[in-house]
């Protein structure tokens, strides 16, 4: 992956922003009723397109667009009522509704409604997100290593202007997380419209549609949806195709983007990732042998970065050779370390350590031994931890 990639792909989508903001959902006026009934029932299609499609439909702030696609979508189902059902998928999945959440509430529903309907509705669900079964497919399965393997989105949304501070707040602690502990994460911004702060667009960037998928699972996105749900009054999720992809040959984002590597020792391979969270590269240096089995290792991590929770058996010696991280023992507090600093880790001490949010952090590994892998730091110690 390139760097400039993603300065060329944020020229590109920049270029759209007025013109998605220009879109507003309220401004989406229905006319189905008088299009298809205005000569048969013109009182009926007035009801429809003003006060259904109108009046209630625009009562965002009691519930949002989103939930009442989604109660429409099961009432609709559960009454076999299928011809207005593909409108309303449409509607749910313009609204924001992932093709994940209706593929789950409909196996769910067939229990209570029958699995006839539900066999009916997933037949219209393939027909309506058959677009984004298009977007961020695998080379395997595009047949091509260009383009296609990206996967892109849009978010449109409206803010309580009384609450946008706090929502801006945990936009930017989410995109932070979001980029420094997911490799499949490649680009995150947000813009908002000059004249109303309270719509916000929102850019997003992936690897594959697989790292979008995991990312909406990762607790740091959680905890940011949990923490908005009552800030915002509409969403909108679009799915782009990348147009143009440009990117000079000769910069490795994954190695040298924010970082540029003064030391005495290579960076080095990516280390594995069932012991890592985020990007972080290790470069053994002795590989231990009988009869000392001592090893040595440069280990570099990108901000953000930490390994899991581990002990050696003998022991280790941790020297900071480059930028800030932290370690800690178990039940102990975390310490700050800094270039020259020399940590001696005793036998079977259960630690972690890794880089601050903020910058990379390079150090030797001395260990005799074997380790012990336990489980992940999680979000809520890191980001709880302060300089």
């Amino acid at each position: 992956m390139k760097r400039n990639y993603l300065i060329i792909l944020s020229l590109i989508i920049s270029c759209s922003a007025n013109v998605l903001n220009a879109q507003d959902m309220s401004s989406k006026k229905i006319t189905a009723g008088r299009d298809r009934l205005g000569s048969l029932a013109p009182k009926f299609a007035e009801l429809n397109d003003d006060v259904l499609f109108g009046q209630v439909w625009s009562r965002e702030q009691e519930l949002p667009a989103r939930d009442r696609s989604l109660v429409t979508i099961v009432s609709l189902i559960a009454g076999g009522n299928f011809e207005q059902l593909k409108f309303h998928l449409q509607k749910g999945k313009d609204n924001g509704l992932s093709k994940q959440e209706i593929v789950e509430v409909i196996t769910h529903q067939a229990f209570y409604s029958g699995w006839p309907k539900a066999w009916s509705a997933f037949n219209l669900v393939k027909e309506v997100y058959a677009d984004t079964d298009r977007i961020g497919n695998s080379t395997e399965q595009s047949g091509n290593a260009g383009n296609d393997s990206y996967y892109m989105r849009i978010a449109k949304i409206v803010v309580d202007s009384a609450q946008l501070d706090s929502y801006n707040n945990a936009l930017k602690e989410q995109m932070q997380s979001a980029l420094s502990l997911e490799k499949d994460v490649l680009a995150y911004s947000a813009v908002h419209d000059k004249n109303n702060p309270s719509q916000i667009t929102i850019f997003e960037t992936y690897s594959s549609r697989a790292g979008y998928e995991t990312h909406i699972e990762t607790a740091h996105f959680k905890k940011y949806k949990k923490t908005v749900e009552n800030m915002v009054k509409s969403l909108e999720l679009v799915d782009v195709v990348p147009v143009a992809v440009a990117a000079k040959d000769n910069v490795d984002f994954d190695k040298s983007a924010h970082f540029k590597n003064d030391g005495l020792f290579p960076l080095g391979e990516p280390v594995n990732p069932a012991w890592f969270i985020g990007k972080a590269w290790l470069q053994m240096l002795v590989v231990p042998e009988a009869p000392h089995n001592i090893g040595a290792g440069n280990v570099t991590f990108s901000p953000g970065a930490r390994n899991h929770w581990h002990s050696h058996k003998i022991g280790q010696f941790l020297l900071v050779t480059a930028g800030e991280g932290w370690y800690q023992e178990w039940g102990k507090p975390a310490q700050f370390l800094k270039a020259g600093d020399v940590v001696n880790i005793p036998a079977n001490a259960k630690h972690w350590h890794g880089a601050t949010k903020d910058s990379w952090f390079v150090h030797l590994t001395i260990t005799p031994g074997a380790s012990d892998w336990f489980e992940p730091v999680s979000d809520e110690e890191y980001n709880n931890l302060s300089k």
